[in-house]
């Protein structure tokens, strides 16, 4: 990859090489502080500068707005006039705006004539820049202003700050991103490249002199950069205390970060010198409605959608028939972060620092037990009332976008809501088990259980999801426990629907423990073929095949695995249940019939790759290997179980009896062909994602390795190619977050996708294949 670019070479096309020489006018103010980073966002603002005659930066409160439009207009090109500063911060009355234009424009006001006449007329030959500063508390008299000044005066360019737009015909706002994060686990070397933490090193050696960044503190400054968002101001403000606390007081500290992060410059305007203060001159420019909104949207976690704004949010000045407009007035104003333009349903966010903000003033205003209860409650709905868990894909789609909610829920309900805490660590109980976050979902669902709640039916589905989780865990006693404490319950609740799914699910967990899964199995047949159940029929023959294969009764488990994958098929369901094809392919590897096996496993694979079924992705995987192995490819056999082993060590779960007998069966063998590369080729699998190793377990045997790169032909998308070639400019998945306004879990899942179509496995890959297409980077590092 080339040397990073300095700014003047980066942008030699679009400003010249030197500052313009001092002009006949008053000069923009100098900063004593260096500028740090943004050499993209200057090159990107400096291009709409040159292109539209009227730009508004916009963003949140303390991102760096002023700093970032004077140093556009410092690097600005050289012309006739200006560029000239129009601060308007500490302005109060709409009507002196005009004069406030003049005084900064040094033209003298003229006897008996409106100042605005002068303005316009001494500007309608006016060449250059203007920057005016901090429009969002006169909004509305400043787009009537500049409107009026650019529709009379051509010549004139203005570059506008607010934290929100002015309206104007021609306007484009462009929201100024917080600063470059590093990425949790990223080398020391990407932790220093980071913008927040180049800014934290540079403000902290201001008090400090001897503070330096070093392997044994990055750590504490990345997370502290994290934890304010990247915040420039909230950065610089906790720098600062350097000198007198440790990077680990200064991170306890920030659980109260609006009474720790004062000290601002005393030079400062006064709403920079403490983070309260920032904050506080964007909330006292709403509306009722807006601060109510603002304050019960802080109760949400991680992000939110419309629909659970509208279902939380309203009372008092917020009508329902109003919560997308005052949204939209919050976008506007930068309260309220858009994280994926494209995304259906779109979802939104707040910066920590702005949603911490909300959560102090709501529970000043007495109101936080009522609107962390109706969140609560939100999620209980979209949770739903459940059997055993397995819903299909969209469900587990709409709850993995809930996870920080469901969390911020579940801690609240815990001490306030006993029935509904049990709900929802049911419904994570689920979603853990199907996602891969097993230990959690069992620390907050054993617990839970521990205190008990009202209503039968909510205690079985809570010992089933349990009974699940433990069931991942190896905990096969645990398992049987809780599925035949649900089990009990059905059987008082008289509900032979109900019961004849419960008595399958303990039939699952059993299967492979110490007690026999036979009983269990038997009921459940009988209870299908009573109520005439096709699917509860095929699930209990399906029991029944597996029971039989780890008993190595080969011959009945296919006849029985096979009556049930045509059961399954009979019934209607839109999609088979992925175990049945899981199982009949480990069948037929145990009779050495792997070409036969491999149609069945890929079928498997490929079913739980489009439900997002993480963890139950591995038993697939599994599966894959041993194929692979059978059909003479060990390398990529040992890779595939590299991936699924890492899966499962950041799931917290172990293989289960059928996955350990097929590793038995050809891991040792294979080990023993590759010698050395069996280990290398094991790393390389744990690298991939699980979406990667998923797609790679289903190419062609012939296909080569993820890390051998991809071929310079292979087709992206428009959005892919952005990020790959965003990834060969050097930024970071947050940098592209910001830079292509989507979220960082949306940049994850493109580079998935793109690794996936490359067969590739890393970042540096991705770079290559850019650079083989000959297609420069859309950026470069700074």
């Amino acid at each position: 990859m080339p040397a990073p670019l300095t700014l003047p070479r980066w942008a030699a096309n679009v400003w010249p090489l030197e500052r313009p020489a001092a002009q006949p006018y008053r000069a923009l103010p100098v900063h004593a502080s260096r500028f740090i980073g943004r050499q993209r966002e200057l090159a990107e603002v400096g291009r709409l500068v040159g292109r539209s005659r009227l730009v508004t930066l916009t963003g949140a409160a303390g991102s760096g707005k002023t700093r970032l439009a004077l140093e556009v207009a410092a690097w600005a090109p050289r012309k006739r006039d200006g560029p000239c500063l129009v601060e308007l911060a500490s302005l109060s009355e709409a009507g002196l705006l005009p004069h406030a234009f003049a005084s900064a424009l040094e033209i003298r006001e003229v006897q008996a004539r409106p100042v605005l006449d002068t303005l316009q007329e001494r500007l309608a030959g006016y060449e250059g820049l203007i920057v005016v500063d901090n429009c969002e508390h006169l909004v509305e008299a400043c787009a009537e202003l500049v409107d009026r000044l650019l529709r009379h005066c051509p010549g004139l360019t203005v570059l506008a700050t607010s934290r929100e737009p002015l309206h104007v015909d021609g306007e484009v706002a462009w929201q100024v991103p917080t600063f470059s994060l590093p990425q949790d686990g990223a080398s020391m070397r990407d932790t220093m490249r980071a913008e927040s933490v180049v800014l934290f090193v540079e403000r902290a050696r201001q008090t400090a002199r001897q503070f330096e960044i070093t392997a044994s503190n990055a750590v504490q400054v990345a997370a502290i950069c994290r934890r304010l968002d990247g915040l420039p101001l909230a950065i610089e403000l906790a720098a600062a205390r350097v000198a007198v606390l440790d990077l680990s007081s200064i991170g306890e500290q920030l659980d109260d970060r609006f009474r720790f992060l004062t000290g601002g410059l005393r030079t400062a305007p006064q709403r920079q010198r403490t983070l309260r203060a920032a904050v506080d001159w964007s909330y006292d420019l709403l509306t009722t409605a807006e601060r109510q909104l603002f304050d019960r949207l802080s109760v949400f976690a991680g992000g939110f959608e419309a629909a659970g704004a509208r279902a939380v949010c309203p009372g008092g000045s917020v009508l329902v028939s109003q919560v997308e407009d005052l949204l939209g007035h919050l976008i506007d104003k930068s309260l309220v972060v858009a994280v994926d333009l494209v995304a259906e349903p779109r979802r939104y966010r707040m910066l920590e620092t702005l949603r911490a903000y909300g959560v102090e003033r709501i529970r000043q205003e007495g109101q936080l037990e009522i609107y962390a209860r109706r969140h609560a409650e939100y999620l209980d709905s979209l949770s739903g009332p459940s059997v055993i868990g397995w819903e299909g894909a969209e469900w587990l789609l709409r709850m993995q976008r809930e996870v920080d909610n469901l969390r911020e829920a579940l801690s609240w309900s815990r001490g306030a809501d006993r029935n509904l805490h049990l709900r929802l660590a049911a419904a994570y109980g689920w979603l853990c088990m199907r996602s891969g976050f097993i230990g959690e979902g069992r620390t907050w669902l054993e617990p839970a259980l521990e205190r008990g709640g009202q209503g039968p039916a909510l205690l079985a589905q809570a010992n089933l999801a349990m009974a699940f989780l433990a069931w991942r865990q190896s905990d096969f006693n645990g398992a049987d426990r809780f599925a035949s404490d649900a089990v009990r319950i059905r059987r008082e609740l008289g509900d032979d629907m109900n019961l004849g799914w419960t008595i399958g699910a303990l039939a699952f967990v059993r299967i492979g423990g110490t007690s026999s899964p036979r009983s269990a199995i038997d009921e459940q047949l009988s209870i299908a073929k009573r109520l005439g159940v096709r699917q509860m029929e095929a699930e209990a023959l399906l029991h029944l095949g597996s029971f039989e294969a780890i008993a190595m009764d080969l011959d009945n488990a296919l006849g029985h695995l096979s009556q049930s994958l045509a059961l399954f098929e009979a019934s209607g369901t839109e999609v088979i249940p992925p175990v049945v094809c899981n199982v009949l392919g480990w069948v037929l590897l145990m009779l050495h019939r792997p070409e036969e096996a491999r149609p069945y496993v890929a079928r498997g694979l490929l079913t739980r790759l489009k439900s997002h079924d993480v963890i139950d992705m591995c038993g697939s995987l599994d599966a894959s290997a041993e194929v692979a192995f059978e059909l003479g490819a060990p390398e990529r056999a040992m890779r595939i179980k590299g991936a699924s082993d890492a899966i499962r060590l950041r799931a917290g779960s172990k293989p289960t009896r059928m996955a350990a007998a097929s590793r038995e069966r050809w891991v040792s063998r294979a080990e023993r062909a590759l010698g050395k590369v069996a280990y290398s080729a094991w790393l390389e699998g744990g690298r991939l994602s699980p979406d990667a190793a998923g797609a790679y377990a289903l190419a062609p045997l012939d296909q080569p390795s993820p890390h051998t790169g991809g071929d310079p032909n292979t087709t992206l998308s428009s959005r892919e190619n952005q990020v790959a070639e965003l990834v060969a400019g050097g930024l970071t998945n947050d940098e592209i977050a910001i830079r292509l306004q989507v979220s960082r879990r949306t940049v994850e899942a493109h580079l998935d996708h793109i690794r996936t179509k490359l067969g590739v496995r890393s970042r540096v890959d991705v770079a290559n294949w850019v650079g083989a297409k000959s297609t420069p980077p859309a950026v470069s590092r700074s």
